[in-house]
C-alpha cells in the first residue's frame, strides 16, 4: 500500500460517505463520479497546499488563524484533487453538533437561593470569603446569550453564517449562562459565580445545531481573547481530529475546558418510549471524550445519576443536571435537564477557585475541583459519577475513605522504621495520618513513610489512617515493629606481641596474640598495603616473597560486626638466596630465627614527679634490630614507645611504684628489662563537690554531649589526699606542687592528641589534683569538651534506667561500648546506680556489693 493510500484510508474524513465509494475504493476514487458539493475543512502543510485549497474549492467560508486550515465548499472532483495533493495534510467533513440539553419549560422562581442545585453546590461558602468569580473570563460556546436582567455580558462573537449577533435565539445558551453567572440581586435566581466576566460565543443556531466550523471558530476566538474557562454544553458522536487539536491547543494555553458528557444513555423508540442503554455501553460525546476536557455527568436532587447522563471512563465529575431552573428567553426563567446544565455548575465552581488562588494553572485547578467531590457509586472514580458530585459544603460528606491495604515493613535500623502500603481508591482520598503509639507524628499522601529518631531495641505500634478532603478519617491499619539494637561500631583491640617468628629467602612468618574481646572474629593480613589473607589463628606465613627484600606487614583485628582495627605493623626482610646451594623448587628452607633480645636501656632515671605522675627517661640501645620499648608499672603493661622518655600519669599520690622498661627487637624478642623505683608526691587536700553541676554529666561542662547522647548525673571522684613525701631525686613537696598545673596541661594535650579513653582518664585525675580552684575549673571545662568529642558517657543513675533494660556491664564490655567508654570509679554506687534487676524489672536487694 502506498503512503498516499494509507493516508487517505486513515484520514479523519470518511471519503466513502462523500464520494459514495467503498472504504477500499477510496484510493481509486474517480473524478468521473457525479459531482456533489459538500462542506469540508482542509488542513494544509504549506503555502502551496493553501493555494491549492483556494484554487480547488467552489467557495471559501473561513480561514483559521491559529491552525493551518480552511473551511470550504468543494465538489467531488475538487475533493479528489485535494486528497491527492502531497501538500494537503487531511480533509475533514464539516460535521454537525447539537446542544446537550433537554426541553425547556418556563417557570417562576420563589427566591434567589431556593433552587436545589444551588443549595447542593453551596457557593455561598466561597462568597463568604470574598470569592464570587470577579476578574475570571468565562466563554459560553453555545446558542448565544439573550439579554436578561440577571446577566451582564462582557462581549462575544457569532460564528454562525446567518447572523453576526451573538444574541441567543434558542434559549439553551441563556440557560447555561444563568447557571454560571446570574447576578445576586435579591430577585429571580443566582448563579454559582455571579461576578465573572461572561462572554457569549454563538456557535449553535436557533434549532440548537451547529457545525464543526462554527465550534472551531468559537474555540479559536476564545483562545485569541485569553479566556480562563470555556464551557462546551454541546457535542457530537463523531471524532474530529481538528476538534481535538483545537481543544488541546486551548488547554496547552492554560484554559480550563468544561464539557457536557452527553445525554445518550437513554433513547426513544419509534413510539416515543424511553429506552435505557446498558451501562456496559459507553456513550460519552465529543469533545468531552478528549483528555483535555473535563467531562461532567448529571445528578438529581437525591445524588442519583440522571438516567440520560452518558457513562464512560472519561467522566471526571458530576454536578446538578436534573430539573435545574435558570434564566431563559424574554427575561424569563425555565426548567430543564441534561448534562448541558451540569457542566456550567463546574465552570462556575472553577471560576471561584481560580479567583481564590490566581496562581493555579488549569491542570492544578482540574485537580483542585476533585477535592470538592463527594464520592458516589463505586469507591473511587467510576463511569457514572467520575470522582463524585461536586459541592463546596464538605460537611455533607460524613463517610471516611477506605483503609489502606498491604501495610508492610520495608526496612528498619536502631532508630528508624520504614513502611509502605497501597492507598485507597476513593476519589476524595486526601492523605494518610501516621501514628506511633497512638500519637500522630506525620502525614503523607504517598504510599511510604519512614519514622525517625526512634529508640533502639524498642517496639512501636504504628497506625496508618487515611483521610478525605472533608476531614473524615478511616479506622486505619496497624502494625507492630521493633527497632534494631544499637549497632556496634567499635573496632576490637589490636593484637599484641606481634613479632617475626621465622624468615627465609621466600617467606616471612609472623606470630602474635589475639585480643580478648568477646566479639573478636579474625585478623586481616596485609603486605605492603595489600590485603593478603584472613585467619583466626596467631601465626601466618607470607609465602612467595623475593629474596633479600624488605616488606611491611600489618595485622588488623576484625569483630563479628565487621569492625576493623587500625592494625599493628612490623617490617621484616627475607633472607638472601643461597648462591652456592639454592633451594630446589618445592624444597624446604630452614628458617634462621633471631632469639636474642636487644640490649637493655641505660641511664634509667626519674626526671620529674607529681602527686599523680612519674616521668622517667633512659638511653635506648644501639642494636640495629631494636624496635621499641615496653613499659610496665608494678608489673602491669602500660604502653609501647620508641621514645627515650615517658610520663606515667593517673597514679595515686604518695605511693611507691616499680617501673620497668623492656626493649623489643624487630623479631619480637623482649629483654628482661631495666627497673626503677620511684614515689609520687603527696597531693594537697582539695575540696571537690560531691554532687554534679546542674548541667549534669562530667565536671565543669555547660552543654550536653553532641550527637543525641543524653548526659545523666553522677558522683564525681574526690581528689586523693595524703601526707607530704619526698620522691626519688626531687626536692620538697612544694616543688612537686608547682608542677601540677604543667602536669595537668601535658595530660590534657596527650589525651587530645591520642583521642584515647586511657589518656582521658589520666588527664581527669591530673586535673582533679590541682589545688588552684580557678585553674582546675578552667581545665575541667576543657576536659568536658574533650569528653563530648570522645562521646564519653557516665554510668546512669538507677532512676534513669528503664526496668526493661537488663544491666550486664562488665568493665571490659563497658570500656568497648559506644555508650560507656569511661567509667568513673566514684560513680559506682551499689544500691544507687549499680543494682541487679530480675526478669520483672524488680531490684534485688544486696545483689551488688
Amino acid at each position: 500500500m502506498s503512503r498516499l493510500t494509507r493516508k487517505i484510508i486513515t484520514s479523519v474524513l470518511t471519503l466513502s460517505l462523500l464520494l459514495h465509494a467503498g472504504a477500499l475504493g477510496l484510493a481509486s476514487a474517480s473524478p468521473l463520479l457525479p459531482e456533489v458539493e459538500q462542506e469540508v475543512i482542509v488542513v494544509y502543510k504549506n503555502d502551496d497546499g493553501k493555494e491549492t485549497v483556494y484554487s480547488e474549492s467552489v467557495d471559501i467560508h473561513h480561514e483559521f488563524d491559529i491552525i493551518p486550515a480552511v473551511a470550504a465548499t468543494v465538489t467531488s472532483t475538487d475533493l479528489y484533487s485535494l486528497v491527492s495533493d502531497p501538500n494537503i495534510e487531511r480533509v475533514e467533513r464539516n460535521i454537525k453538533f447539537r446542544i446537550t440539553g433537554g426541553d425547556f419549560k418556563t417557570t417562576s422562581v420563589p427566591s434567589e437561593q431556593s433552587q436545589w442545585n444551588f443549595q447542593a453546590v453551596q457557593p455561598t461558602i466561597m462568597w463568604d470569603t470574598g470569592h464570587t468569580g470577579s476578574g475570571i473570563k468565562v466563554a459560553v460556546i453555545d446558542s448565544g446569550i439573550a439579554p436578561h436582567p440577571e446577566l451582564t455580558i462582557a462581549g462575544g462573537i457569532s460564528t454562525v453564517d446567518y447572523t453576526s449577533d451573538y444574541t441567543d435565539d434558542n434559549g439553551h445558551g441563556t440557560h447555561v449562562a444563568g447557571i454560571i453567572a446570574a447576578k445576586s440581586n435579591n430577585s429571580g435566581m443566582v448563579g454559582i459565580a455571579p461576578n465573572v466576566d461572561l462572554y457569549a460565543v454563538k456557535s449553535m443556531d436557533q434549532t440548537g445545531e451547529g457545525s464543526l466550523q462554527d465550534v472551531l471558530e468559537g474555540l479559536e476566538w476564545s483562545i485569541q481573547n485569553n479566556m480562563d474557562i470555556i464551557n462546551l454544553s454541546l457535542g457530537t458522536d463523531t471524532h474530529s481530529q481538528l476538534l481535538k487539536d483545537m481543544v488541546d491547543r486551548a488547554y496547552a494555553q492554560g484554559i480550563v475546558i468544561v464539557g457536557s458528557a452527553g445525554n445518550s444513555q437513554t433513547t426513544e423508540d419509534n413510539n416515543g418510549n424511553i429506552i435505557h442503554v446498558p451501562l456496559s455501553t459507553y456513550t460519552i460525546n465529543y469533545p468531552a471524550k478528549y483528555d483535555s476536557v473535563i467531562a461532567v455527568a448529571a445528578v438529581d436532587a437525591h445524588q442519583a445519576r440522571g438516567d440520560f447522563s452518558s457513562v464512560g471512563n472519561e467522566v471526571e465529575i458530576a454536578a446538578p443536571g436534573v430539573d435545574v431552573v435558570s434564566s431563559y428567553l424574554n427575561n424569563g426563567y425555565a426548567i430543564s435537564s441534561g448534562t448541558s446544565q451540569a457542566a456550567p455548575h463546574i465552570s462556575g465552581m472553577i471560576a471561584l477557585l481560580k479567583q481564590q488562588d490566581p496562581g493555579l494553572t488549569n491542570v492544578q485547578l482540574r485537580e483542585e475541583i476533585r477535592k470538592y467531590a463527594i464520592d458516589l457509586g463505586q469507591p473511587g472514580r467510576d463511569i457514572e459519577f467520575g470522582y463524585g458530585s461536586a459541592t463546596f459544603n464538605r460537611s455533607l460528606d460524613q463517610t471516611a475513605p477506605e483503609n489502606i491495604t498491604n501495610l508492610h515493613v520495608t526496612g528498619k535500623t536502631d532508630s528508624t522504621i520504614s513502611l509502605a502500603w497501597t492507598n485507597p481508591i476513593n476519589s476524595d482520598f486526601a492523605s494518610n495520618n501516621i501514628y506511633a503509639n497512638h500519637v500522630q507524628i506525620g502525614s503523607t499522601a504517598g504510599q511510604s513513610f519512614t519514622l525517625t529518631q526512634l529508640q533502639p531495641n524498642t517496639s512501636y505500634e504504628i497506625s496508618i489512617k487515611s483521610t478525605d478532603w472533608s476531614g473524615n478519617e478511616a479506622a486505619g491499619q496497624t502494625i507492630t515493629v521493633a527497632t534494631l539494637d544499637t549497632p556496634d561500631t567499635t573496632a576490637p583491640a589490636e593484637v599484641s606481641d606481634l613479632a617475626v617468628s621465622a624468615t627465609a629467602s621466600t617467606y616471612v612468618q609472623l606470630s602474635w596474640t589475639n585480643p580478648l574481646d568477646p566479639d573478636f572474629s579474625k585478623v586481616y593480613l596485609y603486605r605492603d598495603g595489600d590485603k593478603v589473607d584472613a585467619t583466626t589463628g596467631t601465626t601466618y606465613k607470607f609465602d612467595g616473597l623475593t629474596p633479600d627484600t624488605s616488606y611491611h606487614f600489618v595485622v588488623k583485628t576484625v569483630d563479628l560486626t565487621g569492625n576493623i582495627s587500625s592494625g599493628l605493623g612490623i617490617t621484616a626482610s627475607t633472607q638472601a638466596a643461597d648462591s652456592e646451594n639454592p633451594a630446589e623448587p618445592g624444597g624446604n628452607e630452614f628458617p634462621v630465627v633471631d632469639t636474642t633480645p636487644p640490649a637493655e636501656v641505660t641511664q634509667l632515671a626519674l626526671e620529674r614527679a607529681t602527686s599523680s605522675s612519674l616521668q622517667v627517661r633512659w638511653t635506648l640501645p644501639t642494636d640495629p634490630d631494636f624496635a621499641k620499648v615496653k613499659l610496665y608499672i608494678n608489673n602491669n603493661f602500660i604502653a609501647d614507645t620508641t621514645a627515650a622518655s615517658y610520663n606515667f600519669t593517673g597514679l595515686l599520690a604518695d605511693k611507691t611504684y616499680q617501673i620497668t622498661v623492656k626493649t623489643v627487637d624487630n623479631h619480637g624478642n623482649i629483654s628482661s628489662g631495666a627497673t626503677l623505683t620511684a614515689r609520687t608526691l603527696a597531693a594537697p587536700v582539695v575540696n571537690v563537690p560531691s554532687t554534679p553541676p546542674a548541667s549534669g554529666g562530667g565536671s565543669g561542662g555547660s552543654s550536653g554531649p553532641s550527637g543525641g547522647v543524653i548526659q545523666v548525673p553522677v558522683n564525681q571522684t574526690p581528689a586523693p589526699t595524703g601526707n607530704t613525701a619526698q620522691v626519688g631525686e626531687q626536692g620538697e613537696a612544694e616543688q612537686g606542687t608547682s608542677n601540677l598545673a604543667q602536669e595537668a596541661k601535658d595530660s590534657l594535650d596527650q589525651a587530645r592528641t591520642s583521642q584515647s579513653v586511657r589518656d582521658f582518664v589520666q588527664a581527669k585525675i591530673a586535673i582533679q589534683g590541682l589545688s588552684d580552684a580557678e585553674l582546675r575549673q578552667e581545665f575541667e571545662q576543657q576536659l568536658e569538651r574533650l569528653k563530648e568529642e570522645l562521646r564519653i558517657q557516665d554510668l546512669p543513675a538507677k532512676k534513669e534506667l528503664r526496668s526493661t533494660l537488663p544491666v550486664r556491664i562488665s568493665l571490659q564490655v563497658a570500656m568497648k561500648s559506644a555508650n560507656y567508654k569511661y567509667i568513673d570509679p566514684a560513680s559506682l554506687k551499689p544500691g544507687a546506680n549499680i543494682f541487679v534487676l530480675n526478669s520483672k524489672g524488680e531490684s534485688l536487694e544486696d545483689a551488688v556489693g
